[in-house]
């Protein structure tokens, strides 16, 4: 995958994640948390953007197996960083109730789908 086509997708990715947030803290209304939606847009945009430079770089390696590594380290440092992303928002905000995990489930899902679908095509395209 050529960076401008990744370009082009993950600000579709994240116009998606934005329109998700808006429609979900709307229905929230007085319990929506805007400051959380946009920190998980900031993380996933940005652990998508290593993750693909990373794995350009890695399918150029002789180790087959290291494509797979990085996908396993990609998802362990996704979810420790979501965890320590909430867990820090939820000490520093003390949000009034738990609907504040909703919009960045939301946004956690949609660059999940992301991510998978650009590592399949990357490791398609080095066959």
């Amino acid at each position: 995958m050529t960076i401008s086509r990744f370009i082009k997708e993950l600000i579709i990715v994240i116009t998606l994640s934005l329109s998700a947030i808006t429609i979900t803290n709307y229905f929230l209304g007085d319990n929506a948390e805007w400051r959380l939606s946009f920190i998980a847009i900031a993380l996933f945009s940005s652990l998508s953007t290593f993750i693909n430079v990373f794995g350009s770089l890695i399918l150029k390696s002789e180790n087959k197996y290291s494509f797979i590594r990085l996908v396993m380290v990609n998802v362990m440092i996704k979810i420790l960083s979501s965890i320590a992303t909430v867990w820090i928002y939820f000490n520093v905000y003390a949000p009034d109730n738990k609907f504040f995990l909703l919009p960045f489930l939301l946004v956690y899902l949609i660059f999940t789908i992301f991510e998978t679908s650009f590592l399949i095509r990357q490791s398609d395209a080095n066959k």
